[in-house]
């Protein structure tokens, strides 16, 4: 791929998914320079509140519990969160949570 191209590929899914589409140099670099253009914003007392319900479906998940099927759709669940699949998988890769099943802590 061309690196205007890969550049804009990664701008793209910057503001789409929120979320790395991979690794490399390039990529941090694209997305912190993104995201220094952004407007600064303070969470409000309703983000808190989703960010917590985030961590308590991630503490509660029990061993065996899948990602997709128990994680996503919980998380799909949190009133006022508005989220697509793909968001939520990048936010759970994000957080450190990504793997296919819940491993027991």
């Amino acid at each position: 791929m061309e690196m205007n191209n890969r550049k804009d590929f990664i701008i793209d899914c910057f503001y789409e998914v929120g979320g790395l589409v991979g690794f490399g140099l390039q990529n941090y670099y694209c997305y912190l320079s993104e995201t220094n253009k952004l407007d600064r914003v303070a969470p409000k007392k309703e983000d808190f509140r989703i960010f917590s319900e985030i961590i308590n479906i991630l503490l509660e998940a029990r061993p065996g519990d899948t990602v997709k099927k128990t994680i996503q759709s919980g998380i799909g669940k949190i009133q006022g969160f508005k989220s697509n699949t793909e968001q939520r998988q990048a936010l759970l890769e994000t957080l450190g949570a990504s793997s296919k099943a819940i491993a027991p802590l």
